[in-house]
């Protein structure tokens, strides 16, 4: 099942589940990581957001350091937009752009 194929798979779930998304766009980043590393320009590279909306597709664009550095921090630490942070989430850090979001126990 491909990337788009996933998400609409996971389309309309809710509470616990969401914790699903999240991982979803963190494994297409993941993929992208390593396609895109010797490709940034002015210093960022363009992520998916890794909020728990199924429907959301809008870029986070960091330094592959700053993504890195979050990915070290833990499963549980996903980079999101601002505002995109949901119910059971706790922000745990803000960069240019983005702000890094933990999961909270459901």
């Amino acid at each position: 099942m491909g990337f788009e194929g996933q998400r609409k798979a996971i389309r309309g779930v809710s509470g616990h589940k969401r914790t699903g998304n999240e991982a979803v766009f963190r494994a297409a980043n993941e993929r992208l990581k390593g396609r895109l590393a010797g490709l940034e320009e002015n210093g960022t590279v363009p992520f998916i957001c890794e909020c728990s909306d199924a429907d959301c597709l809008q870029v986070v664009e960091l330094a592959m350091q700053a993504y890195e550095g979050v990915r070290a921090q833990g499963e549980r630490r996903f980079v999101v937009l601002p505002g995109h942070n949901g119910a059971g989430d706790n922000v745990v850090g803000e960069g240019d752009g983005f702000v890094v979001v933990e999961k909270i126990a459901d």
